[in-house]
């Protein structure tokens, strides 16, 4: 598994991408990009490229455990388990910090 080198373009864009109508959701993708967006693995950076392709509400409500990826996507796999949990990891911390 090969973690994906960003160019400073390329983050721009994807951290451009990452920012939400839904107040509750850009907030959680702000602190999932300042920590880990620089670090994702090629196949977690696929299928955040995915993610962005859901509406806001139910990208929230995957990061939430509130519909499944299954129901989502038609499936799930490791990746997109991967990236969900460093997303829920930097909500946690933000949680505690506060």
């Amino acid at each position: 598994m090969m973690e994906v080198i960003l160019s400073d373009l390329e983050y721009r864009k994807t951290k451009w991408r990452l920012r939400r109508g839904l107040l509750e959701l850009d907030i959680l993708l702000e602190n999932f990009a300042e920590e880990s967006l620089r670090h994702l693995r090629f196949e977690e950076m696929y299928e955040l490229n995915q993610c962005l392709d859901l509406a806001d509400n139910d990208f929230l409500e995957l990061i939430i455990k509130k519909k499944s990826a299954e129901k989502l996507f038609g499936s799930s796999n490791e990746a997109l388990q991967s990236l969900l949990n460093k997303i829920r990891t930097q909500v946690e911390v933000k949680e505690c910090n506060d």
